[in-house]
């Protein structure tokens, strides 16, 4: 009979069934892509970033966030506020940047934003993760003692994201979701985002 196929294709062939076979135990050696918060609740009814002792919380109203507390930063972004409005109307200020918006209006939907922003990233975001590290990577992923603090409220659950030490190639944080027990990798962008709004520190301040 003739022969269909060489002993190179047949040979191909066993190779790549065998790499098939096995894939499933490589997988379980790899980290995989995961959601930080696979589901909440209900709807984001406060959304607090914590970061070295400022702490800014921002609640849901209509359209947008709006800081909320604690009450020393919502006083000290109304005088901001007040400041930058002043400034525009005595002379030259951010107008080429906010057209004809009042700078302080500006500087809240900024900060609604950023908000938005962030939560999307921890809510829907994928995410590198990986597995539960034992007591020394523990300390080195820097979890038990993070930087940066997020805690988002959903009906009557708080998830609380841990952000901890930046990884050796300082592409990215570690970061440890106690709720859902994951631990994973954020991007830096994330990270700085949750700064500023802890700190509502914009590049222009």
């Amino acid at each position: 009979m003739r022969r269909v196929v060489s002993n190179r294709v047949l040979v191909a062939a066993v190779v790549l069934a065998g790499l098939l076979a096995s894939r499933p135990l490589l997988d379980k050696e790899a980290p995989l892509p995961a959601r930080i918060l696979p589901s909440l609740p209900g709807p984001v009814t406060a959304f607090e970033v914590s970061i070295d002792g400022a702490t800014a919380t921002y609640h849901p109203a209509r359209d947008r966030f709006v800081l909320a507390g604690p009450r020393a930063a919502v006083d000290e972004e109304r005088r901001k506020g007040e400041a930058a409005d002043r400034d525009a109307a005595t002379g030259p200020s951010e107008a080429g940047l906010i057209g004809n918006k009042i700078p302080s209006v500006f500087r809240q939907e900024r900060l609604s934003n950023l908000a938005v922003t962030c939560l999307a990233a921890l809510r829907a975001g994928q995410v590198a993760t990986v597995p539960s590290p034992g007591p020394a990577d523990r300390a080195l992923f820097g979890v038990d003692r993070p930087s940066v603090v997020a805690r988002i409220g959903s009906g009557a659950e708080t998830f609380e994201i841990r952000v901890g030490a930046a990884t050796p190639a300082h592409n990215g944080f570690y970061f440890h979701c106690p709720t859902t027990g994951v631990f994973g990798v954020l991007g830096p962008d994330v990270v700085l985002g949750l700064k500023r709004l802890a700190t509502r520190k914009m590049p222009e301040d």
